[in-house]
């Protein structure tokens, strides 16, 4: 499934849903989460191996997909899309709320993922039949066909059992937690069903957790379009279509010139003290580097960035392992 397009149907900014758009989405889900497979994400430039989960928001599904150099830096070249000067201030990273404590037996926490409006994390057995999607949002859910009402700890409540059309049900546990925060439990396999969910509910916890992949600077006013994973973050400016990704990859490209497309010139610099390389390309800026630690990351950005720009956004960027 493409995250991207998932986002533009389903994201805030997408038009207002029918009962069949949101059954469809949940159909192509389901079929992500059954399979598990590992998929290769294009950015527009070059293809990258990333993890893939699926989650589901109640009945509506929803996807995704965001200084010293040493030597001569690229020339800025022909001006970038509109947008004018890009002014970088200080950007603050997504912190999951909740957690569940104790984790159910069996069951070890998995990655994060999430957008504007929700976020959200799995907890999953090592076979991966067994599983928890733990979401918190701050959008109350919308009604939809076959939910019936009720309470968890005396606050509104709604319990669903979507039609898997002959996969693996699930079942889905959704309450209003405060007054700003909602909580979708969903639960497969020995977790499907409503007395199981009710005793994960009974764990869930206040409990701040870093997202893993996290980046310290961005264009002022720009906002997250979407996490997935703790391998790709993207941000994007409300105004415009321009978006930066940070990505994790698993190893490093050794010839950035013939696999970025449109690449005019590569430069060797430094981030984080380590060398890495930026690509100036038709389209976009390509940033490779990596941080203390050792993991690796690509970073794409607009081209009305100045190369110093793309260079401290790379030197905020810290993966927590």
């Amino acid at each position: 499934m493409n995250e991207m397009n998932l986002l533009r149907e389903y994201g805030p900014d997408a038009p207002a849903t029918t009962d069949e758009v949101l059954r469809t989405a949940r159909d192509r889900l389901r079929a992500e989460m059954s399979t598990g497979r590992r998929r290769r994400a294009w950015s527009g430039m070059a293809a990258r191996p990333a993890r893939r989960r699926a989650l589901v928001l109640g009945a509506a599904a929803a996807a995704l997909t965001a200084v010293a150099a040493v030597g001569l830096l690229p020339s800025g070249g022909d001006p970038g899309p509109a947008g004018g000067p890009v002014t970088l201030v200080s950007f603050a990273s997504p912190v999951f709320p909740v957690a569940l404590d104790p984790v159910p037996a069996g069951l070890r926490p998995g990655g994060f993922t999430g957008e504007q409006n929700w976020l959200a994390m799995s907890y999953e057995s090592k076979r991966g039949d067994d599983r928890v999607l733990l979401l918190v949002s701050s959008v109350a859910p919308a009604d939809v066909p076959g939910m019936r009402r009720t309470t968890v700890d005396g606050r509104p409540a709604r319990l669903e059992t979507p039609d898997m059309d002959g996969g693996p049900p699930i079942v889905n546990l959704h309450w209003q937690r405060s007054a700003r925060q909602w909580v979708l439990l969903t639960g497969e396999g020995r977790f499907a069903s409503e007395d199981a969910l009710r005793a994960v509910a009974a764990t869930v916890v206040d409990r701040p957790q870093e997202i893993p992949l996290r980046v310290g600077l961005a264009p002022a006013g720009w906002t997250l379009r979407g996490f997935k994973d703790d391998v790709i973050l993207t941000l994007h400016d409300p105004g415009s279509e321009r978006e930066m990704t940070v990505q994790l990859v698993d190893r490093a490209e050794p010839d950035l010139r013939h696999s970025v497309m449109g690449a005019r010139e590569v430069t060797e610099v430094r981030v984080h003290g380590r060398p890495a390389q930026l690509v100036r390309a038709d389209e976009l800026w390509f940033l490779q580097a990596s941080v203390p630690g050792g993991a690796i990351f690509t970073l794409q950005a607009p081209l009305d960035f100045t190369p110093e720009q793309v260079i401290a956004v790379g030197e905020q960027v810290t993966v927590r392992r």
